[in-house]
């Protein structure tokens, strides 16, 4: 995920982008295109996230009925359409039940779906440590081989034989933060 945001910087459209023919870079209003779609609904995207985090700790809190807020006694349905309603604004179609196609919630998550959007979060502070000032004064990426040695000998290489957290400290010669992700969607 982390990776991912070098894809949303301009400087890096030209140096990834070339027509097959004429050998053209990305054309800079396509490349603005680009980066001015990326929070596209963003608010919906992660009201779901949290709402599905929030559903997958309830499920697995115990058998039902379950209970949420002010509503008792509900199916595993109920909760759901009871749920997605309050914390996205979005209703169920009347008679579905997507948790039941939702792989994650019987794959070995269990009340674990909350990471997804975690790891947004991290990825940011990552990639935070790839962002400098240009000589426009505006922030950018920046192609630095010592930190991505460091980021492949910190993060890649170790991959899950050291635990997520102490990798993410060793890069970053810190404590996580969410600041980087609060700033890229201008939530502060």
């Amino acid at each position: 995920m982390m990776l991912e945001n070098f894809v949303y910087q301009p400087s890096f459209h030209k140096r990834l982008s070339k027509h097959h023919d004429s050998g053209d870079c990305l054309p800079d209003d396509v490349s603005l295109k680009i980066v001015e779609t990326r929070h596209v609904l963003n608010g919906y995207h992660y009201a779901r996230m949290i709402f599905l985090g929030e559903y997958d700790v309830v499920v697995h809190s115990g058998p039902p009925p379950y209970s949420w807020g002010d509503h008792k006694d509900l199916s595993a349905r109920e909760l759901y359409a009871v749920m997605c309603k309050e914390l996205t604004g979005v209703e169920c179609f009347e008679d579905s039940f997507p948790a039941a196609s939702w792989f994650h919630l019987c794959m070995g998550y269990d009340a674990g779906y909350f990471g997804y959007l975690w790891s947004e979060v991290f990825a940011a502070d990552l990639f935070s440590l790839f962002i400098s000032e240009g000589t426009d004064g505006n922030k950018e990426a920046k192609i630095d081989s010592d930190l991505g040695i460091k980021y492949r000998d910190a993060i890649l290489t170790p991959c899950a034989s050291e635990d997520g957290y102490t990798m993410l400290q060793n890069f970053l010669n810190r404590e996580p933060s969410a600041t980087s992700f609060r700033e890229a969607r201008n939530l502060i």
